[in-house]
């Protein structure tokens, strides 16, 4: 579950390791899909977004069990998130390197699942 003061995993290309979530958009409790105001703590040496940045994210594995609609039930390894552009709802990097749910197509964020390597 995801809530304010969650530290989450970024899962992209853009040199961010982990990042502290101040914000969940909407609700209280992220759900697959929820966007999110973070904060960025840890980063690689090689980086497009700087430590200490307020950025934009979306949610792309929970660790908490998802239910969906055909009864299955989907768990992340880790929470994690793919940090995205503030006006527009695409992602910052290039690739993502983790799994991402499929749920996501269908809300809107396809070109984030374009881009990860296979999804759950």
């Amino acid at each position: 579950m995801i809530q304010n003061t969650t530290l989450l995993y970024v899962v992209d290309n853009t040199g961010v390791k982990t990042a502290f979530t101040i914000k969940v958009m909407g609700t209280t409790v992220a759900r697959l899909g929820s966007l999110l105001v973070l904060s960025v703590r840890k980063t690689f040496v090689t980086r497009k977004v700087n430590k200490g940045d307020v950025v934009m994210g979306v949610t792309v594995t929970l660790k908490k069990p998802s239910k969906r609609r055909s009864g299955n039930v989907v768990r992340g390894d880790f929470n994690s998130a793919v940090l995205i552009k503030k006006t527009e709802l695409e992602p910052l990097g290039n690739r993502v390197f983790w799994p991402v749910a499929s749920e996501l197509r269908v809300l809107g964020f396809s070109k984030i699942v374009a881009l990860a390597r296979n999804t759950i």
